[in-house]
């Protein structure tokens, strides 16, 4: 196997469940997914059926476990935070939402440390956040892990 366009059916499915999930298939999962399909398929299998388990359960719907993994992830730093955050987006999360959790993720100790409290603020007048903003979320959640990460 050479490319992970030559996964079997089960993998490829998994790999395109990221591609549902995200827009387009994140850097880390996707690198981790063309070497371990070609090393150890079964590994990659069972651990895919996991993150299957977890991300699409009858307790959470997708936009609430996406908006958990968002808010996990910014307060441990992770620049994989931004891609948890546009997919609960693209779940129906609204820019509010997403606003609450990175307040209570950074209103928490990172590193042993409080870091602060961070908020989308446009104090001029009422702005209705769309996904033109998105970039300039990504890169505001890239500099706090960045920040955290130093």
């Amino acid at each position: 196997m050479t490319t992970t366009d030559q996964l079997p059916p089960d993998l490829a499915a998994f790999r395109d469940s990221y591609v549902k999930l995200f827009g387009s298939m994140p850097p880390l999962p996707g690198a981790k997914s063309k070497s371990i399909a070609e090393i150890e398929p079964e590994f990659l299998r069972l651990t895919e059926q996991q993150r299957a388990h977890a991300f699409y359960s009858d307790v959470f719907d997708v936009k609430t476990t996406q908006l958990l993994l968002y808010g996990m992830l910014l307060h441990a730093g992770s620049s994989a935070a931004k891609f948890h955050a546009l997919a609960a987006r693209r779940a129906g999360a609204s820019w509010q939402e997403l606003q609450k959790v990175a307040e209570l993720a950074a209103a928490t100790a990172a590193s042993g440390q409080f870091w602060g409290v961070f908020g989308f603020d446009y104090c001029q007048e009422s702005y209705p956040y769309d996904e033109a903003n998105t970039p300039i979320f990504a890169i505001a959640v890239d500099s706090i892990a960045a920040a955290i990460e130093r």
